[in-house]
């Protein structure tokens, strides 16, 4: 703990710093002012933890001197020390956060005691801090990887965009690097040497599939230079773990993009790291034009036939796909471009709203993982289908007996679910519970009745499906915000 110590006496100054470095080991006096303008100078230079001071000075004295000080520190702790033995002293000394007063003379076991408690809470608060800043620190991280793996699935959305703008404010551009790592000590070469020889800020992804991608950001426009950043910090990173390493590590680099376009920076650095496996020379670089040998058209036909979850089909298609790579050894460049489809695939049946979001494409090293994860996404979209199948006949069955008393268990028997499965399965097709959409659907039905007939409401309270008229006009009142005499008259009004 820093401490400065304020009195216009030096006798006084001398003792107190006598006393704190004759009992107390982890405090250090480190510095002295004989008025409140010096304190308040000493104060801003050294931002000491606790400052001694007197309370009568000449010129400034130590309440006026405090309260300068705690607009510019309000983290430093005071002890005043007065000969002024007054409550009113002591009233304002608490009015500017002072916790600790001492009178001179003072006992010395009393200023021991008193300096004590000082710096337990002192303690405290530091340990505090580290664990707040610890938790800090682990969230960020967590978020970090989380924004990572969302642009290498080349998540586009919104909120992905704002993720990383919230981490990286002042993030104009990004370019991306993938690493070839082959073991965690090399893993731990490669972050140290990119937080010694980074010049910017960056996230550093797992070790997967002997690969670590690494997301690096720019505060300046996208320009010729940020090729060159891209280019010197892969070349000195490489330098420096190939140095201490015998297996030696490449780096594929993709070009710098704004926010929107860092996935296409992904797709170009893990292509480049492709390339420069199969050839030998270099370590690091973009990647390189090479004629197209493979059928697109093959690998649209893959991805129509994965879509309609139509297994069978897609596994032969795929299975002539991947030969396509298989010549002149281009299986490495080939995995990469089934990757980025598979991943394309992904993308659009959750927009479709078919769960696929915990398959995981990334980390594919293999044509048997591909063959499993195709035969994956079949049935699960071939699930989804036969679920939106259901739901409908459940909708169908509503639509037809709204004016009964439905339930849950009877509509679930009807499709020949159990009610539990038929519950999650409703809610997740639709975004709704059972009994929302039965209710809503009545309600849009009563409407109908009040636009279009002369009915009662107590009539249409019945032909909804409502035993209970007054329930129904309180179930009607909460979609609509009016009651169904209330409504009537509007229409009768227009």
């Amino acid at each position: 703990m820093k401490v400065v110590i304020v009195d216009d006496e030096l006798v006084e100054r001398k003792a107190m710093k006598k006393l704190i470095e004759e009992n107390f080991s982890d405090i250090k006096v480190i510095g002295e002012a004989k008025n409140g303008r010096i304190a308040i100078e000493l104060a801003d230079e050294l931002q000491p933890d606790v400052m001694f001071i007197d309370i009568k000075m000449p010129g400034l004295n130590g309440l006026e001197a405090i309260g300068l000080i705690r607009k510019s520190q309000p983290q430093i702790k005071f002890i005043v020390v007065s000969a002024y033995a007054t409550f009113q002293y002591a009233k304002e000394a608490m009015q500017e956060g002072v916790k600790e007063y001492l009178l001179k003379p003072g006992k010395k076991n009393e200023t021991i005691e008193t300096i004590h408690r000082v710096y337990k809470e002192f303690q405290i608060e530091k340990e505090s801090e580290a664990l707040l800043q610890q938790t800090f620190l682990e969230a960020r991280k967590v978020a970090e990887q989380h924004v990572l793996m969302k642009i290498m699935q080349q998540d586009r959305t919104e909120e992905t965009e704002k993720m990383v703008r919230d981490l990286f404010p002042e993030m104009k551009v990004g370019f991306f690097h993938v690493y070839s790592c082959s073991n965690q000590h090399q893993y731990q070469l490669l972050s140290h040497g990119l937080s010694q020889l980074s010049p910017h800020p960056c996230i550093i992804g797992e070790l997967t599939s002997e690969r670590v991608a690494v997301l690096f950001f720019l505060n300046e426009n996208l320009s010729s230079q940020g090729k060159v950043h891209a280019l010197t910090v892969a070349r000195d990173v490489t330098v420096f773990v190939n140095k201490r390493e015998q297996v030696q590590m490449r780096c594929g680099i993709g070009y710098p993009a704004t926010i929107k376009k860092l996935a296409k920076s992904y797709q170009e650095s893990a292509l480049s790291l492709n390339q420069l496996r199969i050839r030998d020379g270099s370590y690091y670089g973009f990647p390189r034009q090479e004629k197209e040998e493979e059928s697109n058209e093959i690998g649209e036909v893959v991805l129509q036939h994965l879509l309609s979850g139509d297994y069978i089909t897609t596994i032969a298609h795929f299975e002539q796909y991947y030969e396509q790579f298989m010549v002149n050894n281009r299986e490495i460049l080939g995995m990469e471009r089934i990757r980025e489809d598979l991943i394309s695939a992904k993308r659009q049946l959750e927009n479709q709203g078919v769960f696929v979001t915990d398959l995981d494409v990334i980390s594919i090293q293999s044509k048997q993982g591909y063959l499993e994860l195709i035969a994956d996404l079949c049935e699960r979209i071939l699930l989804h289908h036969e679920g939106q199948k259901m739901v409908s006949k459940a909708k169908a069955y509503i639509h037809e007996h709204f004016q009964t008393s439905l339930s849950l268990e009877t509509i679930a028997e009807y499709i020949q679910l159990s009610p539990t499965y038929f519950t999650k399965l409703f809610k997740d097709q639709t975004g709704q519970t059972f009994i929302d959409y039965l209710t809503i659907y009545r309600i849009e039905q009563a409407i109908h009745l009040l636009q279009r007939t002369s009915q009662s409401l107590k009539e249409i309270s019945y032909a909804v499906g409502y035993k209970n008229p007054n329930y129904f006009s309180r179930v009607f009142k909460k979609i609509t915000n009016k009651s169904p005499k209330e409504y009537r008259k509007q229409i009768i009004k227009m």
